[in-house]
């Protein structure tokens, strides 16, 4: 059962905003395919949308004292998000050309490059940070001075070691990922759901200390220089969370990925006669 439940991990995890590089690689029947990319692809737009209105926040709350010039940086900032959309969606059919259109192939080709470059994206969109942003910290991160480390496994130590720690390094909108049941089925289907969400409506703490390299059931993934995932399966496998933190003025916790179905959810979609984990395997 065991091996159940991290395969169907590992179908679920790679459409994160968690800057995943491939998604749906390891599907190999074309009844998958089409199905494992439209969720990537939709998770992945989620992510982009909410990097999106996060970036435009920021150039809102940075130019407050001089909303003229905000507002032009804005512009610039729509208008090139307007030209990358449509170089995405002219791109992706490249990649597809020489399969037949209409076919699951063809399908799983368009969304996955969709995926991806929403992906690179919202990546690239999370490093712009504003001029006048550099004198100040407080939307991203905490006052000069504060920041426990520059080197990641020291600050993670000292972020997980009490609340007031996680609140202080939280970022003020935080990229939330849940899973929901999909609407209008048995509510045995589930999808990932992304949103911002501010940092102050969490209940701290988010994790319980943790000693990099020593302390079971935690996996460090290093995305990029700047972007860092924590993936904690602590809780099991049918509870697994994955924190996301990008390097700013200092390194804040900027996602957080809740990949587990609650009770509720798995007693509504249950079967007679199955199991609590072969219910979430199902």
């Amino acid at each position: 059962m065991n091996r159940f439940v991290l395969t169907l991990l590992a179908v679920l995890l790679p459409a994160s905003a968690a800057y995943a590089q491939d998604d749906c690689s390891h599907v190999t029947s074309s009844l998958e395919m089409v199905p494992c990319s439209e969720a990537a692809k939709k998770a992945a737009d989620a992510q982009l949308n909410v990097s999106y209105k996060q970036l435009m926040t920021r150039l809102e709350s940075d130019y407050r004292a001089d909303p003229a010039l905000g507002a032009e940086y804005a512009a610039k900032v729509k208008e090139s998000q307007r030209a990358w959309l449509n170089l995405r969606d002219a791109n992706c059919p490249l990649e597809a050309f020489e399969i037949e259109t209409g076919m699951p192939a063809h399908v799983f080709a368009v969304n996955s490059c969709i995926a991806r470059m929403s992906r690179e994206r919202s990546a690239y969109l999370d490093k712009i940070v504003p001029a006048l942003a550099s004198d100040k910290s407080a939307s991203t991160a905490p006052a000069s001075g504060a920041c426990p480390s520059e080197e990641f496994p020291a600050f993670l130590t000292a972020f997980s070691a009490n609340s007031e720690s996680q609140r202080r390094l939280t970022a003020m909108t935080v990229k939330s990922l849940v899973l929901k049941p999909v609407a209008g089925k048995d509510r045995s289907t589930f999808e990932p759901s992304t949103s911002g969400v501010s940092g102050t409506t969490f209940t701290y703490p988010l994790m319980a200390a943790i000693t990099p390299g020593k302390t079971p059931g935690v996996e460090i993934e290093e995305v990029d220089d700047s972007h860092v995932n924590v993936v904690d399966k602590r809780a099991g496998n049918s509870n697994i969370k994955i924190f996301n933190f990008s390097r700013q003025a200092c390194w804040v916790l900027e996602g957080v990925e809740d990949w587990s179905i609650s009770e509720k959810d798995l007693v509504v979609a249950s079967k007679p006669k199955l199991s609590v984990e072969e219910n979430f395997c199902r």
